[in-house]
């Protein structure tokens, strides 16, 4: 599964589902489901939005 279609389904399901979180929570939340090859390079910086993981989640993507 591609990071843009891994977004688009965690955004889906957050704002379907409701959840309340701050920035920070999800952007743990969506870290936590990325593929290991990637979780494992963006787990090296702390993130403190979820725009922040998913751009850096989209240039480790490429760069493998």
């Amino acid at each position: 599964m591609t990071i843009t279609a891994y977004s688009d389904e965690f955004y889906w399901l957050s704002s379907r589902y409701g959840l309340y979180m701050t920035e920070k929570q999800l952007a743990a939340k969506y870290t936590s489901g990325l593929m290991y090859s990637i979780k494992k390079h963006v787990l090296l910086h702390y993130m403190f939005s979820l725009d922040e993981s998913h751009n850096l989640a989209l240039e480790t993507e490429e760069m493998i």
